[in-house]
């Protein structure tokens, strides 16, 4: 989760997941009202690549 913002809280922290399950779950929030989108990048371990999986405005 990333903000340009100085405080952002993501549950979980770090997230690892089996190739066998289909769901991850996060939750990802700020307390800054003047920034309204949150982006969420994947790193593979495999990779130092960062891929754009989701965007949020609220």
């Amino acid at each position: 989760c990333v903000v340009c913002s100085p405080v952002i809280q993501q549950s979980p922290k770090h997230l690892l997941r089996k190739v066998k399950e289909k769901e991850a779950n996060i939750s990802c929030h700020h307390g800054d009202s003047s920034y309204v989108y949150l982006y969420w990048y994947q790193q593979k371990s495999n990779s130092g690549s960062l891929e754009l999986i989701g965007m949020l405005r609220y």
